[in-house]
């Protein structure tokens, strides 16, 4: 049995009485909401965050799921977390704060809050956990953050906390965060990828972009035409797998991700010595689809269009692409990609563009689409 130490809300977290029926969001609100009220100096440093100012007070009232009445509407909303409190400056401070998981962003939602009929003024603020739901936000002109930025806020107070023997609740706050992919993440350095062949985490640390890509950047030029369902670490490569829709099995059309040895693909990596390769794969089983000349037409046309992102792509029986199954590959050294880019937010964000940018010349035409739907899985 592993020496893990128990954690209270990973554990509960697994155990709905009733599954799909209480959001996630409310079980993270009422989380972050404890560690608000009984960690000295969390609140204090949440509030600061969110207003941009250095924020103290003696005293603050949180409040999670109240009802709120609206006067226009004559209804009661819900927000997920208020905080209301006196600052030690004078100030009459008082936030309201939207939380969303997986759940896209609700501008309605949000802008009905600014609407409560106390009269007091409200500070109003917007926390999710992708940057695909605070593009939704853009243009309401109030305070956004993801999660990880509550990880970062909390972090030094976790470890002022543990250095003092103190409760345990912060910690395992930050845990749980850590555990459900909410937390940040190391950046991929080029030491590391240099090194990966002896690094052990390397792989980890692939597949832990590979899901953040696939959960929290989806790309819709491609889910539009096939749907994703895996994400493997096989023949070299971690990466997103996807299949067409049309299809009833689920076998490997287009995979994106990260190629880490270039044996099985038959490549050659683009900097062996340095860095392995972001992809794009198209595939086809050789023995179920005898002419693909037809395909390998439509898709040569996009090739210079791709290469000018910087990638070699690559076709069926070409030079330098010795793999029957590969129709086409495109990819692109990815130590170039984060050159001089520290934070793993910052480089997921970089990794994405690319990626976006393969997928949007490739899927968003329809002579292409209509070519891949006659490959057999």
């Amino acid at each position: 049995m592993e020496d893990v130490s128990p954690n209270l809300l990973i554990s509960l977290f697994g155990l709905y009485p009733r599954d799909r029926v209480v959001p996630r969001e409310n079980f993270l609100s009422e989380a972050f909401a404890y560690v608000l009220k009984t960690v000295e100096g969390a609140a204090d440093a949440w509030v600061t965050e969110i207003l941009g100012v250095e924020t103290q007070s003696d005293h603050w009232r949180v409040l999670t799921r109240g009802a709120e009445f609206h006067a226009d509407q004559q209804r009661s909303v819900y927000p997920d977390l208020r905080i209301d409190g006196i600052s030690t400056d004078g100030r009459k401070i008082s936030l309201l704060c939207e939380h969303k998981w997986h759940s896209p962003f609700n501008g309605h939602q949000v802008l009905t809050y600014s609407g409560l009929s106390d009269g007091e003024p409200r500070q109003l603020a917007f926390v999710c956990r992708s940057p695909k739901q605070l593009l939704g936000a853009v243009g309401l002109q109030i305070p956004c953050f993801l999660w990880e930025d509550v990880y970062r806020c909390m972090s030094s107070l976790g470890a002022r906390e543990k250095r003092a023997g103190q409760s345990r609740a912060l910690l395992e706050f930050l845990e749980f965060m850590e555990a459900n992919d909410l937390s940040p993440g190391p950046a991929i350095s080029k030491d590391r990828m240099k090194a990966f062949v002896e690094s052990d985490g390397f792989k980890e640390q692939l597949k832990r972009y590979a899901n953040k890509l696939r959960v929290d950047y989806p790309i819709e030029s491609i889910l539009e035409v096939c749907q994703d369902y895996d994400i493997g670490d096989r023949w070299g490569r971690v990466a997103i797998e996807y299949s067409l829709k049309a299809w009833e099995i689920k076998s490997p059309l287009v995979t994106l991700g990260f190629l880490y040895s270039g044996r099985d693909h038959q490549v050659k990596l683009l900097e062996p010595n340095t860095s392995v390769d972001l992809m794009l794969r198209i595939e086809a089983n050789p023995t179920r689809n005898k002419n693909c000349q037809g395909v390998l037409t439509v898709l040569k046309e996009q090739r210079q269009m791709l290469q000018a992102t910087g990638a070699v792509a690559q076709l069926l029986g070409e030079p330098g692409n010795g793999n029957p199954y590969t129709l086409l590959i495109v990819r692109r050294s990815l130590a170039s990609i984060i050159e001089g880019i520290d934070g793993e937010r910052e480089q997921l964000g970089a990794i994405h563009a690319i990626l976006q940018a393969w997928c949007d010349l490739l899927f968003t035409q329809s002579q292409i689409v209509d070519i891949l739907a006659t490959i057999t899985p």
